[in-house]
Formats: C-alpha cells, sequence, structure tokens
C-alpha cells in the first residue's frame, strides 16, 4: 500500500474585539440589535440600513416631548431610544447586560420566551440601571427572582408587569 504520513495542521484564529457602543445614537442601535441577537428573537427583524425610527417596535425620543420640554429627560435623549419591544425569542439567560446602554429607555417588554414553564431564570441587575425606565413587561420570561437591587425602580417605574414567570411567591421587595 501507498502509505503516507499525514502532518497535524496548525490553525491561527485570530478575532478583533466587538465593537464598541458608544454613548449615542449609533451606539443605541448596536445594542438594540446585540440584544435581539441574544435573546433570539424570530419576529420583526429589523432592516438596519434603515434608520432605527423606522424599525418595528422602538421608539426614539423626540424634542417635543413632554418629558423633555419639562425638562425630566434631558436634551441629549434626542434621538435616542424611549422605547423598544422584543418578543417571541428562545432564551435560558437573563436579560443582555447590553440593555444598560439604552441609558434613556423609558418603556422595556419582552414577552413570549419558548418553553416558559421549563426555565429558571434569575433577573440580572443590569436593569437596575436604567434611571429613566417608567414602564417595564417582562411577560413570560421564565424569571424565578429579581436581583435585591430591582428596588432600584422603584423611583421611576409607573407600570411594572412580570405575569406568566415562574415565581413561587410574589417577591418581597414588590409588595
Amino acid at each position: 500500500g501507498d502509505e503516507t504520513a499525514i502532518e497535524p495542521a496548525v490553525i491561527t484564529v485570530r478575532q478583533k474585539p466587538a465593537i464598541k457602543i458608544e454613548d449615542n445614537h449609533a451606539g443605541d442601535s448596536i445594542a438594540l440589535v446585540v440584544i435581539y441577537e441574544r435573546l433570539n428573537c424570530w419576529n420583526d427583524s429589523w432592516d438596519t440600513s434603515d434608520n432605527m425610527q423606522h424599525w418595528n417596535g422602538v421608539t426614539l425620543w423626540e424634542a417635543a416631548d413632554e418629558e423633555i420640554v419639562k425638562g425630566e429627560v434631558p436634551k441629549e435623549a434626542i434621538g435616542r431610544v424611549r422605547a423598544v419591544k422584543y418578543s417571541f425569542l428562545n432564551t435560558k439567560e437573563t436579560i443582555p447586560a447590553e440593555i444598560r446602554h439604552l441609558k434613556y429607555l423609558e418603556s422595556l417588554s419582552i414577552s413570549s420566551n419558548v418553553n416558559t414553564m421549563l426555565l429558571n431564570i434569575e433577573l440580572g441587575s443590569e436593569i437596575c440601571e436604567l434611571e429613566y425606565l417608567k414602564y417595564l413587561t417582562l411577560f413570560s420570561y421564565g424569571i424565578v427572582s429579581l436581583p435585591d437591587d430591582f428596588v432600584k425602580l422603584g423611583k421611576s417605574l409607573v407600570a411594572l408587569d412580570l405575569s406568566a414567570n415562574n415565581f413561587t411567591e410574589i417577591p418581597a421587595m414588590l409588595t
């Protein structure tokens, strides 16, 4: 037979660091897309070549918004993400850490995770850094516990929906 020695191959893989998410409009769009990907969403994919103001389920702050006119939200928020909705997802993880980059977020809705009844997700504390968050919906996500600093949101939240999750009892901080 024809016996040939096979030499082991050496492969070098180089990966550039991820794009830095900056504190601006472009950073918001990167954060939105990263969160979408990490949640494994499968509805309403966005055309990232289009302006973010046209993305389904995304609302941006405008100069005429009452909260900006009254000075409750700084003028720097104009053009930044005000509200976002993610639905139909497949994750076993908490909300991606990139949520903290959506600095002026007022409304967040994440709903309809697959196999919710089989999940035991402990919500991370990144969401607690969102000082302008007023409306939070985490519906059918698979959450079993909230972070201790979730109480920080008590200063700003107006509406909270944690229905269809896997709590064994109402977390004490909510009572």
